[in-house]
Parts: C-alpha cells; structure tokens; sequence
C-alpha cells in the first residue's frame, strides 16, 4: 500500500492489503480512526485496497490496562463497503451472545450494544450512535414541529475575543468543546474556550435564542441532539456540520416563551 500515516492505522491498511479473499482482519483502533481526518484517510486506503469494514465493536474504557478511554474492534474483510455492523462489548454473558449471534446473522438487535446497522459515512462513534436511537424515542413521544437545522440557524460565525461584545439580535454561543454547550452571555465563556466556540444566529420567527440555550443545556431531546453530532474519544466535539445537517424538534414558539417565563 502507499498509505503515508498514523502507525496504528497503517496496520489496518497494510493487514487488507494481504487478506485472501476469504480472510478476515480483526484489530484494535482508537476512536479517531472513525472520525478523524487520518482515520477517514486509513478508511479510503481500505477501500482501495478491495476490502471493506464489516464492524466495530466498542470496548469501554478500562478494558486495557492504563486508560480510560474506549477503543474498538475493527472487523476488515474483502468486498464493497455495506452497511456496518455497530454493538458494543459488556461482562454480560447473554449479551455477549446476541451480539455475536446477531454480527453472524447481519442483524439488528433489540438495544443498540447488542448490534445495529449503520451506513459508515454517518458513524461518529458509539456515544453519537446510542444518542441517535434515543433521540428518536424522545422525539416521538413529544409531538413538537421538526425542523431543518438551517431553518433554524440561520448564521454561523466563528468570533475573535476583541469581537466579543459586539451585539447580535436573537444569537447565543456554542461551545463546540467542554460545558456548558450553550451561553447567551459570552462574559460567561472562559477565554481559553473562545476559539472552540462559535456565535450562532436564530431565526426569531422559529426559535428564541433564550430557549435554545436552555434547549442546548438542560432539555433531554437538546442534549441528545448534541451528543448525537459529537465526535471523539474523553473529550467529545460537536461536528458543526453534522449540527448544520440534523432536524431540531422544538416546541411552537409560545411554549417557548411560557417555559422561560418560568426558568
């Protein structure tokens, strides 16, 4: 192979290179080989090497010794790119065999640990994946509009420091990194997270900007949403595009207005 890289992901490309067409490639990677740019460049290398990805399977943090950070068992093996099998490994016995029973059968099972199928390029992570299957459920139980991300947001500015105090109607600031996500006075945002943050701009026609930032904060449906367009391993990142791409379920504008009456 002529991939230039991490070491680690190197391996990965180098094993698919050499696997027969029957052969199978099982091997360890941390989380940034699914989102970072060097991961997504070993990925490609996979691809053009003929094989594809079949699985990860997260390992939680502590399986090996001298971290806490998860990692993942990365299934590689001949063939186009399909869907890939995402679960997640426990202590528990029975869960065990679900998720192998259901990685055998190309299933999907009941919880997202024991297995589910997933197009890769939308894969963040196995966090963003379970924040996915709960915001579905959360959503459907609430009846609220649903709405395109970009008819909500309607700027995005990355702002320097000096800049800070300029005033922008109906706009609070996302930090992309640490917490609280969300703030609407930017005297509350530490310098140092500033370059990790970003003012965004609200249509008042949809939402108020107040309610966001309780929205982004505190309500469940928010907070999935967040972690549903994260990224990363101890320290996790919204993915501003993913964010910019992703459906809002917010309530009409007057219950907005009622529920900061009472905050």
């Amino acid at each position: 192979s002529n991939y230039r890289g991490d070491m680690g992901f190197a391996l990965a490309v180098w094993a698919c290179a050499r696997l027969s067409d029957s052969g199978v490639a099982i091997l360890t990677v941390t989380s940034s080989f699914i989102w970072s740019p060097a991961g997504l460049k070993a990925q490609e290398a996979v691809k053009k090497s003929g094989c594809r990805i079949r699985a990860f399977i997260q390992l939680p943090g502590g399986t090996f010794p001298h971290t806490s950070i998860s990692s993942y068992i990365a299934v590689f093996e001949r063939g186009e790119q399909q869907d890939v099998f995402i679960g997640e490994y426990t202590d528990n016995p029975e869960a065990q065999k679900s998720l192998i029973r259901n990685y055998k059968r190309g299933k999907s099972g009941d919880q997202p640990n024991l297995g589910r199928l997933c197009a890769l390029s939308s894969f963040r992570g196995f966090n963003a994946f379970v924040a996915q299957d709960r915001l579905k459920r959360l959503v459907r139980s609430t009846g609220w509009p649903q709405h395109h991300a970009e008819s909500v947001i309607i700027s995005s500015k990355k702002v320097k420091v000096s800049d800070v105090d300029q005033q922008v109607t109906n706009s609070l600031w996302l930090r992309l990194v640490g917490q609280p996500r969300a703030q609407s006075d930017s005297s509350k945002i530490p310098t140092s997270a500033f370059r990790d943050s970003v003012r965004l701009g609200i249509d008042p026609k949809v939402a108020d900007a107040r309610y966001l930032v309780h929205w982004l904060n505190h309500h469940p449906i928010g907070q999935a949403t967040v972690d549903a367009v994260s990224q990363g391993g101890a320290l996790s990142r919204i993915d501003l595009s993913a964010l910019m791409h992703a459906t809002l379920c917010l309530p009409p504008l007057s219950e907005q207005v009622h529920v900061l009456a009472g905050i």
